[in-house]
């Protein structure tokens, strides 16, 4: 995800914006839905492994949502011109 950034903000003015913004909507949105999937079955006891939700979890939950969010956004802004 991060090198996915990176290349996105350095390839801010080409025309393969758009393709990374694609690219950001849909690897935060897969990002976000496995670990929406594993908070869901944190509190499952028949695991192997008892795991537990951390601030490190949360933090990097909300980092992919906003992942999905500035690929939104850098789409439109690259529809507008």
């Amino acid at each position: 995800m991060v090198a996915v950034f990176v290349v996105a903000f350095l390839r801010r003015r080409g025309e393969a914006q758009r393709l990374f913004s694609l690219v950001s909507i849909v690897s935060g949105g897969i990002t976000t839905f496995v670990m929406n999937t594993e908070r869901v079955r944190v509190n499952n006891a028949s695991g192997i492994i008892s795991a537990q939700l951390t601030g490190w979890f949360w933090l990097a939950f909300l980092s992919s949502v906003l992942i999905v969010v500035s690929g939104f956004g850098m789409l439109f802004k690259a529809g507008d011109r």
